[in-house]
């Protein structure tokens, strides 16, 4: 296959398995979408009315935001896994152009992962899930790339 074709199915691979993760989470987890919540008109209405609008719109945000929050966690808590196991899969598959587009794909899942929910981790989970990742990592680029003439010296 020339270089080209291995190109063009690593990348389509690491493009579409971020999305596979993110949208077969939201499947099951649905994203909240902003425009299911209401937003005020500030036209025609009296100050009352205003205020109970405006605080309604406050309540309304605040539960977006927990909502938003909630699938952060559960992209995390799916795409750390599947990003580390697709990497893995990638490093162990004899075919060039699939494996890297798996290791690629899984180190995007992991970022996208990673974008999402970053701000609403604890410390531990991101510090634990950090070491894992880059754990795995190491030992993919170890595997895939160690000099094997070198090892045979030792």
């Amino acid at each position: 296959m020339n270089l080209a074709k291995k190109f063009a199915i690593a990348f389509a691979i690491a493009i579409i398995f971020p999305m596979l993760v993110y949208y077969g989470a939201g499947t099951f987890y649905p994203q909240p979408n902003y425009n299911n919540y209401p937003v005020c008109k500030d036209e025609g209405m009296s100050l009352e009315e205003r205020e109970v609008c405006a605080k309604q719109q406050k309540d309304q945000m605040v539960k977006w935001d927990a909502q938003k929050q909630q699938f952060g966690q559960w992209l995390f808590y799916i795409g750390i896994p599947l990003g580390l196991l697709a990497i893995i899969v990638g490093a162990l598959t004899g075919t060039q152009a699939v494996g890297s587009g798996l290791i690629f794909g899984g180190v995007f899942t992991i970022i996208q992962a990673y974008f999402t929910s970053w701000a609403q981790l604890e410390s531990l989970p991101r510090f634990i899930s950090l070491i894992l990742v880059f754990a795995v990592v190491v030992w993919v680029g170890h595997k895939t790339t160690a000099d094997k003439s070198y090892q045979q010296q030792k």
